[in-house]
């Protein structure tokens, strides 16, 4: 589908290269992921470096080919290696990712130059399939990393769970918890599959500009406060509509490769063991009380009999002396 306008997807960047006309894709990730998009911005301009590279808005790393060759053209100074078409997405999270460290390694920028490094890259028809970058990134950090690829591909339906699930390992070596790196790997997840042939491209998309959150909610576990500006893929979350993130591998599946699984169910199993001791305990309480009340009720029966029986023989004596 055609975007009506990519101005409001560049407001924050008015200050780069004019953005070309965006082309049909199955899936808008360009602007339904624009809180990750935002945040690589805000890092790759917060660097101050003189990259010419940079004038390159982030926004073009997911877009289809045609877009990224014509801003590539536009922009002097770059290296051969930058005029890479395939590479661009790969060289802009090198940006973000060295520029992040220049701020002093804060690790959520890091992970999200990580996440916008697999974003689902524009191909212009459902099921069309991206070319992956072969040079290898000057960061670590992105080694191992490449782009999600259209769910109704044979290649998005082979390859995109491994994908999310290198990020959430990369995510996790960063300092975050398990649960943590899971969720940020998910939140970069794709639309539903469309169907091939779709003269539209538009598939199970949504594809609406950034919005004001009207309320509060949650997006695969990240909190969206009541004013904040959220993207397409949130709102579609929050309102429970068909045009949202469709993740190509469970959060479950997720923490198992990321070693939590094992964790998890030892500690469900603990935690059996200290329900089944807490019963043990409370039955021999229960024992031991109703055996203390049985020995209780005992005593005090014979000591009423002997009492009787006193009572009997004082009364005799009694008699006998009258």
């Amino acid at each position: 589908m055609q975007f009506a306008s990519i101005a409001a997807a560049l407001a924050a960047a008015a200050s780069m290269a004019a953005a070309a006309p965006l082309e049909r894709r199955e899936v808008p990730q360009e602007t339904s992921h624009e809180v990750i998009v935002q945040q690589v911005r805000r890092v790759i301009r917060k660097a101050g470096n003189t990259d010419p590279l940079r004038l390159i808005d982030p926004i073009f790393g997911p877009l289809g080919k045609k877009a990224q060759i014509n801003q590539i053209n536009k922009t002097a100074g770059l290296s051969a290696a930058q005029k890479d078409d395939k590479c661009l997405q790969q060289n802009l999270a090198d940006l973000c990712l060295t520029g992040a460290k220049k701020g002093g390694s804060n690790k959520n920028d890091i992970a999200a130059c990580l996440q916008f490094r697999v974003l689902e890259r524009n191909t212009g028809t459902v099921g069309g399939v991206s070319e992956q970058c072969t040079t290898r990134p000057k960061n670590a950090e992105l080694i191992g990393l490449k782009q999600l690829q259209d769910p109704a591909s044979a290649e998005g339906k082979s390859g995109n769970a491994a994908i999310q699930t290198q990020l959430a390992k990369s995510i996790l070596k960063l300092g975050f918890t398990a649960d943590q790196a899971a969720n940020l790997a998910l939140q970069t997840s794709t639309f539903g599959p469309g169907r091939i042939g779709d003269s539209t491209a538009r598939g199970l998309s949504c594809d609406n500009h950034p919005v004001i959150a009207d309320r509060n909610g949650d997006f695969f576990g990240r909190p969206v406060k009541k004013g904040e500006v959220i993207d397409c893929i949130t709102q579609a979350t929050l309102e429970g509509s068909k045009s949202k993130a469709v993740p190509s591998i469970s959060k479950k599946a997720l923490l198992a490769a990321l070693g939590a699984g094992s964790n998890a169910g030892s500690n469900a199993g603990n935690t059996g063991m200290n329900h089944n001791n807490k019963g043990s305990n409370t039955g021999m309480n229960h024992n031991n009380k109703g055996m203390g009340n049985n020995n209780n009720a005992g005593s005090n029966k014979d000591t009423a009999a002997v009492l009787a029986k006193l009572k009997t023989l004082v009364e005799e004596l009694a008699k006998l002396l009258a």
